[in-house]
């Protein structure tokens, strides 16, 4: 846990370093970008043992959030994002979802159509297990349900390419780091984002 938050702090002074340097060239507000995208990836976590049950849970998840920037200067970026993610297991109703919102900040450099960023969300949102329990002997669905609040350090990097002056389609990768304490439960792994933006330069 402490070098993971070691890792976020230390992405977090970098993006301050960028956020000090605008500040010494006149930042001033130069635009926002906001948009759609959906995600997927690869999930995977430990063992896990609830309600009298266990099993392992790993797989493709599938979800859909968005993003506001707003653009200060040359590279720094600042707004929000929410998402959300479910991974469904064990093709009987079991699933985990994560839906999670946060503050962001991250660095950008453009290249004429082309955009490179990196940076990272703090915030926090609920963790979510529904387990179908199977009762062979009368063919009953038992589900288990478990909510857990979180918080969340999500460092990410991306691409967007600009279309149009207005549109940008846009491709980044993330990872989430858990701030609260680890369940058994809990999956992790990259996921892959691609969705559009409407931007405007002042």
């Amino acid at each position: 846990m402490i070098k993971k938050i070691s890792i976020l702090i230390i992405l977090f002074l970098f993006s301050l370093q960028i956020f000090s340097q605008e500040l010494g060239n006149k930042m001033r507000y130069s635009g926002y970008a906001g948009g759609m995208m959906i995600n997927t990836g690869y999930l995977f976590g430990g063992n896990y043992t609830l309600n009298g049950n266990s099993g392992s849970i790993n797989g493709v998840p599938f979800g859909i959030g968005g993003a506001m920037k707003f653009c200060f200067g040359k590279h720094l970026r600042v707004g929000f994002e929410g998402y959300t993610t479910t991974l469904s297991y064990n093709d009987n109703g079991s699933s985990v979802s994560l839906g999670w919102g946060g503050v962001l900040a991250d660095c950008k450099w453009d290249f004429e159509k082309i955009t490179l960023f990196v940076g990272i969300t703090f915030g926090g949102g609920s963790y979510k297990h529904i387990l179908n329990t199977e009762i062979q002997y009368n063919q009953e669905n038992t589900y288990y349900l478990r909510k857990t609040p979180v918080m969340v350090g999500v460092p990410f990097i991306g691409i967007e390419y600009a279309p149009t002056k207005r549109m940008r389609l846009t491709a980044k990768i993330d990872m989430v780091t858990y701030l609260s304490p680890w369940k058994n439960d809990f999956v992790n792994g990259p996921r892959l984002y691609l969705g559009f933006l409407f931007a405007r330069k002042k």
